[in-house]
């Protein structure tokens, strides 16, 4: 099991770190990767999660999950998606950067995007 960690052990002062996405496979998450495409492709809109990679299964106080590092929308957010398996329905949680902890803010224009498609979509209906 991984944790989510630069290599150096230090956080750079601007938060962002560094993961050379493709030297994480093979690893667990791997088998769980079809899964969360199918389940994006009909819950979500696919075409905003970019490179979307298997970082490792992990065990959380919440149950095992299958950890994915990716980039989300046009600016290519860093988000990491925990895929938890084990529920008979299997549930996902997404969150902004690549930190284990201290969550990030919605950056402020997916938070616009967002509210414009929530009022578009009202003004059809």
């Amino acid at each position: 099991m991984s944790s989510l960690k630069p290599t150096s052990g230090v956080v750079p002062p601007n938060g962002t770190i560094i993961v050379p996405v493709m030297c994480l496979r093979p690893n667990q998450a791997e088998s769980y990767e079809a899964d969360l495409y199918r389940y994006l492709e009909v819950e979500e809109e696919i075409d905003a999660f970019h490179d979307l990679t298997p970082f490792d299964v992990i065990e959380e106080v919440t149950g095992k999950c299958a950890l994915f590092l990716g980039y989300f929308d046009i600016d290519r957010d860093p988000i990491s998606i925990r895929w938890y398996f084990e529920f008979d329905m299997p549930k996902i949680h997404v969150d902004w950067g690549w930190r284990d902890f201290g969550l990030r803010p919605t950056p402020p224009r997916v938070e616009e995007r967002i509210l414009e498609s929530d009022t578009s979509h009202q003004r059809l209906h």
